[in-house]
């Protein structure tokens, strides 16, 4: 007989050791799948992992960490973002990242990455159950090793207090002068500058930084446009010198319940086509793009062009 779960969702060996249960039950929970091994000595529920998407995952394997170690685990880079909520765009990595004294070196594990860092001044908050970086500091991070894009995006949910703290480009500009390592700054310096606290969604934030990436003018974010008959609905980018807007469309709404706000997906469709007709009358130019446009610049850049925006020489 297996003892019950912690609220982690966790099945330490210490557990199995408390009840005096054989590694033989234990064993046997593995073999028929009923168990799932997280790392050495942590478990967890076959049903409740595979509900959990990779944030999840790596959040419990943050988890079997904190659990096994002997001092305070201080969670950095992915895993810390994976705490804050910060959004991520694709498959969310296996290893843990913890910091460590640099004295004590950068030796890692397979499950486990050592990042040797000061850690005296170092900003860290507790989020949920957990030791991270500060959501400055983690965003900072991230934007030294991610491209453009995806770093806005970051940098955008940040700025929007998405992450459950408020962060401003201040906050970001001063982190990004302490950190200690030059590596990666002058990319983390241009995604920070280039954040807003407006954006709706990473889809929109790195929409609106491939723009850029192509050559086309910033334009303005939120905007409400009206008719006759009222307010027609806030658009994600507008150029008013030209009257183009520009929208992006990721699936959330139609596939996900809470967006609908119980109407069903052919409702929004139908709602969105009565919106795009009204919003083309009130406009000289309009273009809609999903993710699959934002993976592919040169399609992506078609579709803008049809809609008579062009890109502009920079100085």
């Amino acid at each position: 007989m297996l003892p019950e779960f912690a609220a982690s969702g966790l099945l330490l060996s210490s557990d199995l050791q408390r009840i005096g249960a054989s590694e033989r039950t234990l064993q046997r929970a593995l073999e028929r799948q009923a168990l799932v091994r997280v790392r050495r000595g942590a478990y967890v529920d076959a049903v409740h992992w595979s509900g959990l998407d990779g944030r999840g995952r790596l959040l419990l394997r943050m988890r079997a960490v904190a659990e096994a170690a002997s001092r305070d685990v201080i969670f950095c880079g992915f895993s810390a973002a994976a705490a804050w909520n910060l959004p991520f765009l694709g498959d969310w990595p296996d290893r843990v990242e913890v910091l460590c004294e640099p004295a004590q070196g950068g030796r890692s594990e397979w499950d486990v990455i050592r990042r040797p860092r000061e850690l005296r001044g170092l900003r860290v908050n507790e989020v949920q159950g957990l030791l991270v970086t500060g959501a400055a500091v983690t965003v900072v991070d991230l934007s030294r090793r991610l491209a453009f894009a995806p770093a806005v995006g970051v940098v955008d949910a940040a700025m929007a207090g998405r992450a459950g703290q408020a962060v401003t480009r201040t906050d970001l500009l001063a982190e990004l002068e302490r950190e200690p390592s030059r590596r990666g700054r002058s990319a983390a310096r241009s995604a920070i500058e280039f954040g807003v606290g407006v954006s709706d969604s990473f889809g929109e934030s790195f929409a609106r930084a491939r723009l850029h990436e192509l050559g086309y003018a910033p334009p303005e974010l939120q905007v409400p446009i009206a008719d006759g008959r009222g307010l027609v609905g806030v658009v994600d980018f507008f150029w008013p010198g030209l009257g183009i807007v520009g929208e992006f469309d990721g699936a959330v709404k139609y596939l996900r319940e809470e967006f609908r706000g119980g109407r069903t997906a052919a409702e929004v469709v139908w709602r969105e086509k009565q919106r795009e007709d009204r919003l083309r009358r009130r406009t000289t130019g309009l273009f809609r793009l999903v993710w699959a446009d934002l993976m592919d610049p040169p399609r992506m850049d078609g579709i803008v062009r049809s809609s008579g925006l062009r890109p502009v020489a920079r100085v």
